[in-house]
């Protein structure tokens, strides 16, 4: 933390799950939650970041503690949020049950509006990349989700309540590869869906940022066999649910 401090980037990301017993059952780590947040007071108190961001994964473990974890932390002068709700990669990883169901994830969505109206200069942003989540809107709420507008690659719906900002972006799977790419330690060039896997097949890497190099194989590849599966199944499921 000292090492941190002396030499700042100009923002934090550190990820808080919940309150204690949520945070620490889907950290699986007994005092993961007290950890965290004496780590964060001692890097805010230091004034050498000029933003810190609190990161949050939304699921059925802690979805009842989100919103009191972000009051909690918003009080103590925190004041960036910013939660994804749980995607599955079918056949891989994570366990489904994990994700919330669509009823309680919109039940949820309007639980954290109303507690963002309560905050203190607050940045409260909930990305999503699951078209099930962005139908659920649709299905629940779907004067919400006529609020969606087009902001470069991805849809948005922006909100202020009394200095506090309030922001859900969808981000089409459709699209992937279009605003990110994961650059692993290696080298490897890896599309964003492929990284949950695990044990990433080499015909699913793209090419090597370290010599400049593509992969053939992927590239050989794409047009004639599934390596692309995962993303045409996720582009067939968002036209299916939302028309896209």
């Amino acid at each position: 933390i000292e090492e941190l401090i002396e030499c700042p980037p100009n923002w934090l990301d550190i990820s808080v799950d919940g309150l204690e017993k949520d945070h620490d059952t889907q950290r699986n780590y007994k005092g993961s939650y007290r950890k965290t947040i004496d780590t964060l007071i001692q890097l805010k108190e230091s004034g050498a970041f000029e933003r810190i961001n609190i990161l949050t994964c939304l699921t059925t473990l802690n979805i009842k503690s989100v919103t009191g974890m972000i009051r909690y932390l918003n009080a103590r002068g925190f004041k960036n949020f910013f939660i994804t709700p749980m995607s599955v990669l079918k056949g891989y990883r994570p366990d489904p049950d994990l994700q919330p169901d669509n009823e309680d994830f919109v039940q949820w969505l309007d639980e954290l509006l109303e507690t963002t109206k309560g905050l203190l200069d607050s940045w409260v942003e909930v990305d999503i990349y699951d078209a099930l989540s962005a139908a659920a809107i649709r299905q629940f709420t779907p004067d919400l989700f006529k609020e969606f507008k087009t902001d470069y690659e991805h849809l948005e719906i922006k909100k202020t309540y009394r200095g506090n900002e309030f922001h859900i972006s969808y981000y089409p799977a459709s699209l992937t590869g279009i605003r990110e790419l994961i650059v692993n330690s290696n080298g490897d060039i890896i599309p964003p869906k492929v990284m949950a896997m695990g044990n990433i097949p080499r015909d699913l890497i793209t090419g090597r940022i370290f010599n400049h190099s593509r992969n053939e194989t992927f590239f050989d590849n794409a047009n004639g066999k599934n390596v692309l599966a995962i993303f045409l199944e996720e582009l067939l499921e968002e036209k299916r649910l939302l028309g896209l």
